[in-house]
């Protein structure tokens, strides 16, 4: 899955559109969260934030196989292009949703948005426009209502990208540290509705949207419910949801840096020390700030434990890394006025 875009142009609110020689690619969301894609397939992929690296499984819209190297291109992207006999027997909301890719493609975000509407305005549950509509817009309320009404009908979504092979999304985080790219097949579809149903504080209904996807043994989708279970304190739910994950990569490391701190929560310390130390064990390709926050999350349960000393060390190779790092330097402070 994927495409290396050679022209990226922001749009507000997070949100930046790429272009490449078969088409359109959008990039961007509420914060943390972006997706991209275009034309000819589909791409996801891992990325640890800050660093530029990303895993990346790629695939065609035709050929389900799975690609090593992306393509990458320097040439400009092609409109849609329809012949009078087809443009003639296409619906109103259709012709409008091809001109509103269209205008994407040359730059025009504002008349892009301004036809979305429009079709919105023929079929208010069009789920590939309000996708797009939530994708581009930067207004909250609006990107709020879009996926709504997308999850409303979601049995509809991909049937306008899929006819005119219109490829895009968005790259969230799941959680800070941990960048999911994504495109708009269906798993793209169930991680932005839940990241912005999160984003607005609707955090139940993220969670029921998750646990109905069907998707909750995809890694991607165990991190994000399982981080919904930890901010809406479900600690049991989110120990069952993410025990057994392993530390292969940043999302593993993530996955038990969050199983260690529901432990935590439910009083079970020594279990939140032995996952939180295995979450440390493998330190390549993770970001520092994932790196320092498990030392930060195991320093505080060793605290909390009562192994003052080992919590003391833990919290010097912080501080080693980054002396503001929270508020590392006070509880150091009151450690050493034991």
């Amino acid at each position: 899955m994927g495409l290396r875009f050679r022209k990226s142009i922001s749009l507000g609110g997070g949100f930046r559109l790429n272009f490449s020689k078969s088409g359109i690619g959008v990039s961007g969301g509420i914060p943390g969260f972006r997706v991209s894609a275009g034309p000819s397939g589909k791409r996801t992929s891992v990325g640890i934030p800050g660093t530029g690296i990303f895993y990346e499984k790629r695939e065609s819209w035709k050929k389900k196989e799975a690609i090593s190297k992306p393509e990458v291109s320097a040439r400009g992207p092609k409109k849609i292009r329809l012949g009078l006999l087809r443009y003639l027997i296409l619906s109103k909301k259709e012709k409008l949703f091809v001109k509103a890719v269209n205008n994407i493609i040359i730059d025009n975000k504002t008349e892009a948005l301004h036809k979305l509407r429009q079709v919105l305005q023929e079929d208010s549950l069009l789920t590939d426009a309000n996708f797009t509509v939530a994708l581009l817009t930067e207004d909250e309320e609006e990107r709020l209502t879009a996926v709504k009404r997308a999850i409303e009908n979601k049995a509809r979504f991909g049937e306008l990208f899929e006819k005119y092979g219109v490829w895009m999304g968005v790259e969230i985080s799941v959680t800070p540290d941990i960048c999911l790219r994504i495109t708009n097949d269906i798993l793209g579809f169930y991680l932005f509705a839940a990241e912005v149903l999160q984003d607005a504080g609707q955090l139940e209904a993220a969670i029921e949207l998750l646990e109905k996807s069907g998707m909750d043994e995809r890694p991607e989708v165990k991190l994000s419910l399982g981080e919904l279970y930890y901010i809406n304190g479900c600690y049991d739910e989110a120990i069952r949801l993410l025990q057994g994950m392993e530390n292969e990569d940043a999302v593993g490391t993530n996955a038990l840096l969050l199983l260690g701190m529901s432990f935590r929560e439910k009083g079970m310390n020594k279990a939140a020390i032995d996952t939180l130390r295995k979450a440390r064990r493998r330190t390549k390709e993770r970001s520092p700030s994932l790196i320092l926050e498990g030392r930060y999350q195991l320093a505080l349960t060793l605290e909390e434990d009562g192994k003052k000393h080992l919590a003391r060390k833990e919290y010097e190779k912080v501080l080693a890394v980054d002396y503001d790092y929270r508020d590392v330097r006070e509880r150091l402070a009151e450690l050493e006025n034991d």
